[in-house]
């Protein structure tokens, strides 16, 4: 009887996972600010009492460290479509989900949303994922020299490829605020973008820029150059995207995808006020990968990688240090399954993040309330 109480918590679980509400963040092109959207959204959500899962298409590992301390400690998954394939990516997900009994998740793009392997399919890109976990999109679009011409790159995306639901557009790199009415006027004007939800529109701050390196985005530490390095500037990204983007909106589409899978979840969503257990140290880069390369796994996520608690040896040539977070100590969900054991793998020829360079500088004071070209 046991056993079988154990057989169905954890079919019900993973029924749960794939059923997780969830939305995709992707962008136009690297460099847009989509990092910066997908880890405010994670801020802003964890402050409002839920779980987020965070995910990262493709095979990053530096993008991973902010959502998970964004999150609070919750470890980012990567779903990369050419190592995985349709089954893997959809395990993934709901392991991942159901082991952190997630409330909603947050899928973050790598490159532009139909960038993957080659130019003639989909292939290895965020829409193939999109469309596997039939997940809608968010579209981060760079707007600081568009106006109309913002709803022409909306149109295209919208239309491209019918099978990817285009459910919402944020704009970044705002001028102001009648730089923002323009781009919403643009999107009304015409009949294929005027049922695309607007989002909000995020107004260039140097504040919240994340800093690069050579192999892509600084990632998180005490040390200085990562977003989370500092509280001060969570609090002023989670205020940024509470401020100017519509929150429900984002939990709606999110719920979206719950209702067209067909899938309902067998248990109730957590208790804002349920506790996490503390990691004995944060998350190093071998645990990361070990636990992006689990999903094939019998338990669909594995433990930390031997030996990453006092920090392994890619985390040192990394330079990777102990995660912070504004919303608390760095915490993760209960482990209760063993290492999992996976092949070591080599280059891939999956598309890699350029980094998403974030491009957010500081307001030009002669450019606050109209767009214009960049000094640069």
């Amino acid at each position: 009887l046991s056993f079988a109480q154990t057989l169905r918590d954890t079919m019900v679980g993973e029924q749960d996972g794939a059923a997780c509400p969830c939305v995709v963040v992707s962008g136009t092109m690297s460099g847009v600010g989509k990092t910066t959207v997908a880890v405010g959204l994670m801020l802003a959500l964890v402050r409002r009492g839920l779980r987020v899962q965070p995910f990262k298409t493709g095979p990053d590992f530096l993008d991973p460290l902010q959502h998970t301390a964004a999150c609070g400690g919750v470890p980012s998954v990567n779903l990369d479509p050419y190592m995985l394939g349709q089954a893997g990516c959809q395990a993934a997900f709901a392991a991942a989900c159901a082991r952190s009994r997630a409330d909603v998740a947050i899928v973050e793009g790598a490159m532009g949303l139909h960038d993957g392997v080659d130019g003639t399919s989909d292939e290895g890109s965020t829409a193939q994922v999109a469309k596997w976990l039939g997940a809608g999109v968010v579209l981060v679009i760079d707007a600081w020299c568009l106006s109309r011409s913002a709803a022409a790159m909306v149109h295209g995306y919208a239309t491209f490829d019918p099978e990817v639901r285009l459910a919402g557009v944020v704009f970044n790199k705002v001028g102001g605020a009648s730089h923002s009415e323009w781009l919403q006027q643009a999107m009304a004007s015409a009949p294929s973008t005027r049922n695309v939800r607007v989002l909000g529109s995020m107004p260039k701050d140097g504040r919240i820029t994340i800093e690069e390196r050579t192999l892509g985005l600084a990632p998180p530490s005490s040390s200085g150059g990562g977003l989370l390095s500092e509280g001060a500037r969570a609090e002023v990204l989670a205020l940024a995207i509470t401020t100017h983007l519509d929150l429900e909106q984002v939990l709606a589409l999110a719920r979206e995808r719950t209702q067209e899978s067909g899938h309902t979840r067998q248990t109730p969503l957590r208790s804002p006020d349920l506790p996490l257990p503390l990691l004995p140290s944060g998350p190093s880069l071998v645990a990361i990968l070990n636990t992006s390369a689990s999903p094939l796994s019998a338990s669909g996520l594995g433990e930390l990688a031997p030996g990453s608690s006092s920090g392994g040896p890619l985390s040192g040539a990394a330079g990777v240090a102990e995660p912070l977070s504004a919303a608390g100590p760095v915490r993760a969900p209960d482990s209760s399954s063993g290492p999992s054991s996976s092949s070591g793998s080599g280059p891939s020829p999956s598309p890699r993040s350029d980094a998403d360079a974030l491009a957010l500088e500081t307001p030009n004071p002669s450019s606050s309330t109209s767009p214009g070209p960049s000094p640069g």
